[in-house]
């Protein structure tokens, strides 16, 4: 892992994204640009349950600020970060 990460300023700002979910993509961060770690992992990592883990995921990705790879096999999801705010997922 990385030894130091930058986050976004329009990130920070966005009052849509809680903290967390903020604290999430900052996490994903240091995994770099894209990675698959698992939810579990992920959870870990925050002192959540995975099942928070999702709902961060998904308010980022929603918020456009993470791009999700459902994946079968590996079973493992592929996040892709973004740095500025995408489009809204639909």
């Amino acid at each position: 892992m990385a030894g130091s990460v930058w986050i976004p300023r329009e990130l920070l700002k966005d009052r849509e994204v809680h903290a967390s979910a903020k604290l999430l993509w900052v996490i994903l961060a240091e995994f770099g640009s894209e990675s698959s770690p698992s939810q579990a992992e992920l959870g870990a990592m925050l002192g959540l349950p995975a099942a928070n883990v999702v709902r961060l995921i998904k308010e980022l990705e929603n918020g456009g600020w993470l791009k999700v790879r459902r994946r079968s096999r590996p079973k493992r999801n592929l996040y892709r970060l973004n740095s500025k705010k995408m489009k809204p997922k639909q």
